[in-house]
């Protein structure tokens, strides 16, 4: 009611232009956040983090999963519920990569979908694959201790079987996963409604629109500002016109 007020609109014409501008926007968003964007630089990546002491020398990002609580929906209870929560979740799969960019980002998924499930319905394993293959370079990715492990995917080991030295190994490398939980962080700061159950309406919202420009918009506000993970791993984002020129839809730039 108050930007009916501040523009002279009636609510219903409100609400027209902003789902107008989310899809607009949220197109561009499933072309901004896909791996292969990054693939020339991902090699220089790999250097950045080995620079840092990263002791995994082909690793050229982190993977993880996040969730956000959502109203109980009145279709597909069963499958949103998540039971080590104990409430209803939309869940979303995220690669964050050294200079602090959502190098890929996949979702919805209902919230009993575990993250393995998730990185075989995003394909990101046989994208990445081909990437290397394309480079003619072995790189991986790193995540937790819940992601199968193959050769672009490595993982913390498992807590029931660690020796001290992969105790070690994960206690190193965890320093660089967490890069992952900054984003998570920096996303729901930046924008509380990602957050703001009342407004998780599966079925009734745009509710995984609106997370997706969310993440995009994170993207766009670590061009013009950085985040800690730079200064951490001595990294820079790119530029906004720098990002912007790295996609297009339709043959228009955002």
């Amino acid at each position: 009611m108050e930007l009916a007020q501040i523009f002279g609109r009636p609510p219903p014409a409100m609400s027209e232009m902003y789902n107008v501008m989310l899809d607009h926007v949220y197109e561009h968003a499933r072309r901004a956040m896909r791996l292969e964007m990054w693939e020339a630089q991902l090699p220089q990546f790999a250097d950045d983090l080995a620079r840092c002491g990263c002791l995994e020398a082909h690793c050229v990002g982190f993977i993880d999963g996040t969730m956000f609580t959502i109203c109980r929906p009145v279709v597909g209870q069963d499958s949103m519920y998540n039971g080590w929560k104990r409430s209803h979740k939309v869940k979303y799969q995220c690669v964050v990569l050294p200079n602090f960019m959502i190098g890929d980002w996949f979702g919805l998924s209902a919230g009993r979908t575990n993250d393995p499930q998730m990185l075989v319905d995003s394909e990101l394993v046989p994208r990445l694959r081909a990437i290397c293959e394309r480079l003619g370079q072995r790189m991986c990715l790193y995540g937790d201790a819940a992601y199968p492990s193959s050769e672009v995917l490595l993982r913390a080991p498992k807590r029931s079987n660690r020796t001290p030295a992969m105790a070690e190994y994960a206690t190193a490398m965890s320093q660089y996963r967490e890069c992952v939980e900054w984003v998570f962080g920096k996303i729901g700061n930046l924008w509380p409604f990602v957050t703001d159950v009342t407004r998780k309406m599966t079925g009734s919202r745009a509710t995984s629109k609106e997370d997706w420009v969310a993440a995009l918009l994170t993207n766009f506000h670590t061009c013009r500002y950085g985040g800690v993970a730079n200064s951490y791993f001595n990294t820079t984002p790119p530029t906004m016109q720098e990002y912007r020129n790295m996609y297009s839809v339709g043959g228009v730039q955002l």
